[in-house]
């Protein structure tokens, strides 16, 4: 390795670096930077419309555009169960009642759908609020006995508006807490 023989110069260098990067530091505080608040806003307030292709069940959907959407925080009945392998048609009490609620609902429908604030579960379904006008989907599922309000962390945003839904149609009596063993003896 060669030595700069003008040691000066070098000196120079590094004393032009090190006031740059000092001013570098003085203006950073000065730069605005988003909050954590305004940043879940953000996620949380990810809203589109779109129109129903098919209804899968109780708590999904497929978006005229192809995508599969979950509904955030309720969790219908299942209408199939996977034996050996393979999905086999197999629904559980109220399974069929949620799923045609939701067609009931949904279809041919202009839906909103607010995304969570984590947007796509691992089986690649978009998560989301569902709306029809003022309508909110999941609570009025929630509200006729044919889902159970269920948290997924971090989606829990209006977890407590479906949780009260619950209280209210399983003090009443209705769907799946009226008749369903399976489902009355659950939290």
């Amino acid at each position: 390795m060669v030595s700069d023989p003008y040691p000066s110069r070098q000196t120079g260098r590094h004393r032009l670096l090190l006031i740059v990067s000092l001013c570098g530091l003085l203006l950073l505080p000065a730069l605005p930077l988003p909050s954590a608040e305004a940043g879940q806003r953000a996620v949380a307030e990810q809203r589109f419309t779109a129109t129903v292709a098919k209804v899968i069940d109780g708590d999904t959907i497929r978006l005229k555009d192809g995508r599969r959407l979950r509904y955030i925080g309720i969790d219908t009945p299942e209408t199939r169960k996977k034996k050996r392998g393979r999905w086999m048609y197999d629904p559980q009490p109220f399974a069929v009642a949620a799923t045609r609620a939701n067609r009931k609902w949904v279809t041919g429908k202009q839906l909103t759908i607010v995304l969570g604030r984590d947007p796509v579960d691992r089986y690649g379904r978009l998560l989301g609020y569902v709306y029809v006008g003022e309508v909110f989907i999941n609570q009025e599922l929630v509200r006729a006995g044919l889902a159970r309000a269920r948290a997924y962390p971090p989606n829990t945003r209006l977890q407590t508006q479906l949780k009260r839904a619950q209280q209210q149609a399983r003090a009443e009596g209705r769907g799946m807490w009226q008749r369903s063993q399976h489902y009355r003896n659950r939290p």
